[in-house]
């Protein structure tokens, strides 16, 4: 037994232990935390450029027709979109259709989809057909 009035060495020494953890566990939470709004931040800053990237794509597909170099007459371009951007009614601007075209637009290092390489290789094949539709 001790005296009374005297403390013992661990009795002494525990809050600092307690503490030293505590603070270890904050500083731990907050570098995680940081670390974890600096990821956000750059996967956010990831998305704006991806999105600035599709952005330029489109305005680059509606506005290729009017660009210089582009081989086919503006009048004769409508746009689709998606897998194929244009199709081109080569000669309708001069009232004759003499071919169609599909057209992909590409920018920078681009290259085809997989689902576009099928559309080319469909139209290579002979793949390729007119339809009307009647509804009523």
């Amino acid at each position: 037994m001790m005296e009374p009035g005297v403390t013992c060495y661990m009795e002494r020494v525990y809050p600092w232990i307690i503490g030293g953890l505590v603070l270890l566990l904050f500083v731990r939470e907050v570098a995680w935390r940081l670390r974890m709004r600096r990821a956000l931040r750059e996967r956010a800053q990831q998305a704006v450029e991806r999105s600035r990237s599709v952005l330029k794509g489109q305005i680059g597909e509606q506005l290729a027709p009017f660009l210089p170099g582009f081989p086919f007459h503006p009048g004769d371009v409508r746009f689709l979109g998606g897998i194929v951007d244009l199709v081109v009614f080569s000669g309708y601007h001069a009232g004759h259709i003499d071919e169609i075209v599909l057209v992909d637009v590409k920018s920078g290092g681009a290259r085809l989809t997989p689902l576009q390489r099928q559309v080319e290789q469909a139209v290579a094949d002979g793949k390729v057909r007119f339809a009307t539709v009647r509804v009523e």
